[in-house]
């Protein structure tokens, strides 16, 4: 024991790591006593494998955390908090005071910013819109472009100039991008996108944009613009300081290429760019931290990165963002991305929730609320979004889904998910000269070349296009979904792009749709290869139903060349078995009730089986009563028919229940009529 003793008192204390300080008005050795006392003094020293770097809880440091060098396994260097009250906070924000009144109800202040630019801006804590011609709601129409180049508007005037502010152009149904206007000569404008953009050229005339950063566009109160010096805002009548106006500054929150790395409890804000950037690190975890209020992207990750238990809110860019390999992001939430119009630019901010293309990525135990485009977006191989609750995605856009896959990489697992009201933008489909059939906001979107990717057990309700959408699919499993009140409980598109990639080998097991009013479809099928039939796959232990019944037998849609009407027609459901020879032992529900209102969907989003009372005796789309005190199994759904209440309850001692049976749902519990 003495030998063993011994030894270890010749062990250096540096290869154990140690513990570092950092406090306001601290005395600058980094200590308990006398912490570093800025951002600027712990940038400057260096760690090692095993230190830990402690922020004083209650605290606001303004800067850059660069964190330069690595832990090793078992041995991370750990950037965290200590003491009590609320986390420490990493600002970019700068507060405005001393505002000069420039007349009209405008007033400025001289603002030096990193790369020259302001791309977040808070009033009084509310994410706050540039000023915008025309107003939010309304976008110009262009006739005719050129490439990447310049755009004419038949009904623009040549005065006043619009050279030197910035357009939002909407370059085709799911890309918004910015540009600065060099040159407005009559009704053209010619634009040089902003760096960063995706370099796509306007698909076609009818599109929309506005413009943006402009002093001409100030007219509501928060609206701002920054010209690299100089940043103004229209107040009105009201009085500047009674506002608190906080303007990012600062590109970068915490920045680390290094590896074996967490970062935990702690609060990024206000900055332009990027609020946590681990890109080119392996190992780096971030736990329960706030990223908020960020002008570009909320965090970009590296390999064998993880997000738990963490909160993204109000990015104008993605809220996650990836191209690497086996990142996971669980138990987190991502509120508020991506939603507002012109805001965010390039592929990085087009509003994805998750935007993750790595192989083997896990998505799970997750909330996505009010996301700007797709709540997913992943191409990569062996990916698995599980257990997950998405609710109002694809808000600012078109032609996406809450959980959207493409391409050809292989073993994607789709499961357990709960996807409620994707219901798309209207705005964005405007100019879109496309029949009543395409709302194409998703629940579920496997796009062209997705193969091998299996998706079951996932509740998906009201969307404002399909349930589960396959365009250009092959070799897919779709087991145990349910999908309810849905414009189109299917869409399977088979389309002239990519010939190669046809719909075929499609397995589908044990799925129910429901359709409530009278305009949805159960399935919308269109093919422009005569095709449709068992070429696309096979069909067993369906389940169809309309509780309220349209009298009208339009519950099957599809078109094909051979059908000679140019938008196909409708079918009954024996018309759909004859034309396609599938479907046979698909049970069609004769359960029915004669009001939507007494449609009830409940969903347990939580990981403990929930229980509810019914006021009175209730049926499933099965016919089975239900009485009493159910329970509702974690991740599941289920649709009672009835006039009367769920209330949720707990199981009283000796009670006994009838189960659903169901399991299929994640995040929140809500009761939906």
């Amino acid at each position: 024991m003495r030998n063993i003793l011994f030894i270890l008192l010749l062990i250096p204390l540096s290869l154990f790591g140690a513990d570092h300080y950092v406090a306001i008005g601290g005395g600058g050795a980094g200590t308990l006593i006398s912490p570093f006392a800025s951002i600027t003094q712990v940038n400057a020293h260096t760690f090692v494998a095993g230190d830990n770097i402690y922020f004083k809880r209650g605290d606001t440091f303004v800067g850059t955390l660069v964190i330069d060098a690595s832990g090793s396994s078992g041995t991370p260097i750990t950037f965290g908090a200590y003491g009590t009250g609320a986390d420490p906070i990493i600002t970019g924000f700068t507060t405005i005071s001393g505002w000069t009144n420039e007349g009209s109800g405008i007033y400025s202040k001289a603002i030096a910013s990193e790369s020259n630019r302001i791309e977040i801006v808070t009033v009084d804590g509310v994410n706050t819109a540039m000023g915008r011609y025309p107003d939010t709601g309304s976008w110009l129409t262009m006739e005719s472009y050129s490439t990447n180049t310049s755009l004419t508007d038949n009904d623009l005037s040549a005065s006043p100039s619009w050279t030197g502010a910035e357009i939002a152009v909407r370059k085709n149904p799911y890309v918004i991008d910015r540009a600065t206007v060099t040159n407005h000569s009559g009704t053209t404008l010619y634009y040089t996108e902003k760096s960063g953009g995706t370099g796509l050229s306007v698909e076609g005339s009818n599109f929309g944009y506005f413009f943006q950063n402009d002093l001409k566009t100030l007219t509501t109160l928060g609206e701002w613009s920054y010209n690299g010096t100089t940043f103004y805002m229209y107040f009105g009548a009201v009085d500047p300081t009674t506002k608190v106006v906080k303007v990012g500054t600062i590109e970068g929150g915490i920045t680390c290429v290094y590896d074996y790395v967490n970062i935990e409890d702690l609060t990024i804000e206000g900055v332009n760019a990027t609020g946590i950037d681990t890109d080119g690190s392996d190992y780096v975890n971030i736990d329960n931290c706030e990223i908020r209020f960020i002008g570009g992207k909320g965090i970009v990750l590296g390999t064998y990165n993880t997000v738990d238990s963490s909160y993204i809110h109000d990015t104008n860019g993605n809220g996650i963002h990836t191209y690497n390999n086996s990142f996971q992001v669980t138990n987190s939430t991502l509120y508020n991305i991506s939603m507002i119009f012109g805001a965010g630019y390039g592929w990085h901010g087009q509003g994805y929730g998750i935007l993750g293309h790595g192989t083997g990525g896990l998505v799970q135990y997750n909330t996505f609320e009010n996301i700007g485009y797709d709540g997913t977006y992943s191409n990569g191989q062996d990916t698995q979004i599980r257990n997950n609750l998405f609710d109002n995605c694809v808000a600012r856009h078109y032609d996406g889904g809450a959980i959207y896959v493409n391409g050809g990489n292989t073993g994607k697992i789709i499961s357990n998910n709960i996807i409620l009201n994707t219901y798309g933008s209207a705005e964005m489909e405007t100019g879109r000269s496309l029949p009543d059939l395409w709302h194409t906001s998703e629940g579920i979107y496997m796009d062209a070349y997705t193969t091998n990717v299996t998706a079951e057990g996932n509740t998906i309700y009201n969307s404002r296009g399909s349930g589960i959408k396959l365009h250009k699919t092959h070799d897919v499993t779709l087991n145990d979904n349910r999908v309810y009140n849905c414009y189109q409980g299917y869409q399977l598109l088979n389309s002239t792009a990519n010939p190669d990639h046809p719909i075929r080998n499609i397995d589908i097991d044990g799925n129910w749709v429901v359709a409530y009013v009278a305009n949805q479809m159960l399935v919308m099928c269109w093919s422009n290869y005569d095709d449709i039939g068992d070429q696309f796959g096979t069909v067993t232990n369906h389940f169809y139903a309309r509780p309220v019944d349209d009298a009208a037998d339009d519950d099957f849609f599809t078109e094909e060349p051979s059908d000679g009407d140019a938008w196909g027609g409708y079918r009954t459901f024996a018309q759909w078995k004859t034309l396609t020879g599938i479907d046979g032992s698909t049970t069609y529900s004769n359960v029915s009730v004669s009001d939507t209102s007494d449609i009830n969907l409940i969903y347990n989003g939580t990981r403990a089986t929930k229980y509810y009372s019914l006021s009175q005796k209730m049926d499933d789309l099965q016919g089975t009563d239900y009485t009493g005190v159910i329970s509702l199994p974690s991740y599941s759904s289920l649709i009672l028919l009835g006039e009367g209440t769920l209330t949720e309850t707990s199981l009283p001692s000796g009670v006994t229940f009838k189960k659903s049976g169901n399991k299929f749902l994640k995040s929140g519990n809500k009761f939906i009529r």
